[in-house]
């Protein structure tokens, strides 16, 4: 009534599925040269060759390749290949020694070059192959970065220009990317040298001279000439009082009067052009602070007191409202008082 695994219908058994086979492979140093040669090339042309997508690359070929698929790997490595007229062959080295190595040519089957041959004559691989042309000569000009040639070689970035670099160039990138900035800094300093011999000769204020004057203006109000951009911030803080002189930080009358001929404002005025005609943009700037802070030296000071007790925070939250501070001459004298000791030290100084 119930069948049994017994009772189940014989019959031929159907074969098992074939499983695919394993391809066998085989790993080659090739080694692309860029015209005929009999004679492997020196070290120090591997770096060059590479960069113009030629060179040596480990290539793994599989064991059933003929001829022609041969070649087209080999187009797919190195895209030059596919236009190179006159044909190539393989060479293998012989010899060694202090002196370069001599290249021998390896015959070809009767149809072309195959795996089992190039693993017959590498001794499997362990020996490099070397691809030469036999007519034409392939080009040694470096190639850009992003060509097809490095579209499989791994990237590096460069520290100075910042562009990503195939890792195998990075080296001689290097070397060039530090040529370029030291030629670049030397035409700088010729081109300065020639400035200065122009403006000797003609006794012309040089463009520096000329962007300066252009971007300075004079004080409607104290009538002194100040840049641009400090000007924006003089103007709203000039005449409100902090510019003005009162009480003991101002100079005595006799001190005024022994100033000779201009007057103040025109000693300023006269004074303040001295920074324009330095050739030195350092110096220069350095010429306009000391010029500022002398014009201020008489101003009201900036008082900042600090009490040496207060926890860090404190003292630093008293800064900062120092600072926050609305409409302050940043360029007035500073005192800074020192509470919580019985003698206070007084520490004035200018800012610079």
């Amino acid at each position: 009534m119930f069948g049994t695994e017994n009772d189940q219908p014989r019959g031929k058994k159907r074969f098992p599925v074939a499983k695919p086979g394993i391809v066998k492979k085989t790993e080659f140093l090739m080694y692309v040269l860029s015209e005929h040669t009999l004679f492997a090339p020196k070290g120090d042309e591997d770096l060059k060759l590479v960069n113009a997508g030629l060179g040596k690359r480990l290539l793994t070929v599989p064991d059933s390749f003929k001829h022609s698929e041969i070649v087209t790997l080999l187009e797919e490595e190195f895209p030059k290949l596919k236009t190179l007229q006159g044909g190539w062959m393989f060479y293998k080295s012989t010899g060694g020694g202090e002196r370069r190595r001599k290249l021998s040519i390896i015959p070809t089957d009767s149809d072309g070059y195959s795996t089992r041959l190039l693993k017959l004559v590498s001794n499997n691989g362990k020996n490099m192959l070397f691809l030469v042309p036999l007519q034409e000569q392939l080009s040694t000009e470096p190639l850009p970065f992003d060509s097809v040639e490095f579209a499989k070689m791994p990237q590096s970035n460069c520290m100075k220009c910042g562009r990503k670099i195939p890792l195998p160039l990075l080296p001689l990138h290097i070397k060039e990317c530090k040529v370029i900035e030291t030629e670049s800094v030397t035409d700088v300093t010729v081109l300065d040298d020639e400035d200065e011999n122009v403006s000797g000769a003609t006794d012309q204020p040089s463009s520096l001279h000329t962007d300066l004057e252009q971007s300075s203006q004079i004080c409607p109000i104290c009538q002194i000439s100040l840049p641009i951009d400090v000007l924006l911030y003089h103007a709203s803080t000039c005449g409100e009082g902090g510019w003005t002189f009162s009480g003991s930080d101002s100079p005595s009358t006799s001190r005024r009067e022994e100033l000779p001929g201009l007057s103040i404002a025109q000693t300023f005025t006269s004074l303040s052009t001295a920074w324009k005609n330095e050739i030195d943009p350092k110096k220069a700037s350095q010429m306009f602070c000391e010029e500022l802070l002398s014009q201020n030296k008489y101003c009201p000071s900036l008082s900042l007191l600090i009490n040496q007790f207060d926890t860090v925070d404190e003292q630093d939250s008293t800064l900062i409202s120092f600072y926050k501070k609305n409409s302050a001459n940043w360029s007035a004298p500073l005192r800074c008082s020192l509470t919580g000791i019985t003698r206070c030290n007084y520490l004035n100084h200018y800012w610079k």
